[in-house]
Protein backbone atom coordinates (compact mmCIF):
# COMPACT_ATOMS: atom_id res chain seq x y z
CA UNK A 1 0.00 0.00 0.00
CA UNK A 2 1.34 3.47 -0.68
CA UNK A 3 0.70 7.18 0.44
CA UNK A 4 1.97 9.93 0.77
CA UNK A 5 4.90 10.02 3.14
CA UNK A 6 4.35 12.92 5.17
CA UNK A 7 0.98 10.25 6.17
CA UNK A 8 2.70 7.27 7.32
CA UNK A 9 1.15 6.29 10.90
CA UNK A 10 3.78 5.09 12.85
CA UNK A 11 2.78 3.55 15.91
CA UNK A 12 3.77 0.82 18.77
CA UNK A 13 6.07 -0.79 16.04
CA UNK A 14 3.24 -0.89 12.96
CA UNK A 15 3.52 1.35 9.87
CA UNK A 16 0.03 2.73 7.62
CA UNK A 17 -1.43 4.82 5.73
CA UNK A 18 -4.71 6.51 5.79
CA UNK A 19 -5.59 5.61 2.61
CA UNK A 20 -5.71 1.80 4.37
CA UNK A 21 -7.99 3.02 6.83
CA UNK A 22 -9.95 4.58 4.22
CA UNK A 23 -10.25 1.53 1.78
CA UNK A 24 -11.64 -0.40 5.31
CA UNK A 25 -14.13 2.11 5.87
CA UNK A 26 -15.55 2.57 2.63
CA UNK A 27 -16.65 -1.34 2.43
CA UNK A 28 -19.47 -0.02 4.48
CA UNK A 29 -22.35 1.64 2.93
CA UNK A 30 -23.49 2.41 6.81
CA UNK A 31 -20.43 5.20 7.13
CA UNK A 32 -19.82 8.74 5.86
CA UNK A 33 -16.58 9.42 3.75
CA UNK A 34 -15.12 11.85 6.84
CA UNK A 35 -12.65 10.41 9.22
CA UNK A 36 -9.92 11.06 11.67
CA UNK A 37 -6.96 8.87 12.87
CA UNK A 38 -6.59 10.20 16.65
CA UNK A 39 -3.46 9.26 18.15
CA UNK A 40 -2.84 9.42 21.84
CA UNK A 41 -0.32 7.87 24.72
CA UNK A 42 -2.23 6.51 27.81
CA UNK A 43 -1.00 8.39 30.55
CA UNK A 44 -1.12 5.11 32.79
CA UNK A 45 0.74 2.85 30.77
CA UNK A 46 2.48 5.65 28.13
CA UNK A 47 1.27 2.76 25.06
CA UNK A 48 0.51 4.54 22.45
CA UNK A 49 -3.54 4.60 21.32
CA UNK A 50 -5.23 4.48 17.93
CA UNK A 51 -8.84 5.21 17.57
CA UNK A 52 -10.72 5.91 14.31
CA UNK A 53 -13.52 8.32 14.27
CA UNK A 54 -16.23 7.64 11.51
CA UNK A 55 -19.30 9.39 10.87
CA UNK A 56 -21.98 7.32 10.54
CA UNK A 57 -23.81 7.70 6.67
CA UNK A 58 -26.62 10.10 7.26
CA UNK A 59 -29.86 8.90 8.32
CA UNK A 60 -27.92 5.98 10.24
CA UNK A 61 -27.39 5.61 13.52
CA UNK A 62 -24.21 4.59 15.33
CA UNK A 63 -23.54 0.76 16.84
CA UNK A 64 -21.61 -0.98 18.78
CA UNK A 65 -21.06 -4.12 17.24
CA UNK A 66 -20.52 -2.48 13.97
CA UNK A 67 -17.65 0.03 15.92
CA UNK A 68 -16.25 -3.92 17.61
CA UNK A 69 -16.60 -5.61 13.69
CA UNK A 70 -14.54 -2.31 12.07
CA UNK A 71 -12.18 -2.04 14.90
CA UNK A 72 -11.10 -6.50 14.43
CA UNK A 73 -10.97 -5.53 10.41
CA UNK A 74 -8.72 -2.19 10.81
CA UNK A 75 -6.60 -3.99 14.00
CA UNK A 76 -5.99 -7.03 11.09
CA UNK A 77 -5.41 -4.52 8.19
CA UNK A 78 -3.04 -2.32 9.64
CA UNK A 79 -1.56 -4.92 12.81
CA UNK A 80 -2.07 -2.47 15.40
CA UNK A 81 -4.88 -2.60 18.16
CA UNK A 82 -7.34 0.29 16.46
CA UNK A 83 -10.19 1.38 18.65
CA UNK A 84 -13.41 3.10 16.74
CA UNK A 85 -15.88 5.58 17.22
CA UNK A 86 -19.03 5.92 15.17
CA UNK A 87 -20.39 9.46 15.17
CA UNK A 88 -23.34 10.81 14.23
CA UNK A 89 -23.73 12.18 10.55
CA UNK A 90 -21.52 15.99 11.01
CA UNK A 91 -19.81 15.28 14.07
CA UNK A 92 -16.42 15.77 12.26
CA UNK A 93 -15.03 19.31 11.56
CA UNK A 94 -15.12 20.21 8.03
CA UNK A 95 -12.42 22.16 6.32
CA UNK A 96 -11.38 22.79 2.92
CA UNK A 97 -8.48 20.83 3.60
CA UNK A 98 -9.16 17.54 5.38
CA UNK A 99 -7.03 16.53 8.25
CA UNK A 100 -6.99 12.91 9.45
CA UNK A 101 -4.32 12.18 11.49
CA UNK A 102 -4.76 13.83 15.00
CA UNK A 103 -1.39 13.45 16.65
CA UNK A 104 -1.90 13.65 20.63
CA UNK A 105 1.08 11.91 21.88
CA UNK A 106 3.44 14.15 23.87
CA UNK A 107 6.20 15.40 21.76
CA UNK A 108 4.91 14.40 18.52
CA UNK A 109 3.27 17.84 17.93
CA UNK A 110 -0.13 16.85 19.32
CA UNK A 111 -1.58 20.02 21.76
Amino acid sequence: MRGRLDELVMIRGAKFYPVQVERVLSSYGTLADEYRIVLERDPATWLDRCTVQVEAAPGEFPSPALEERISRRLSDELAVDVAVQILPYGSLERSPRRVRIVDRRAGSGGP
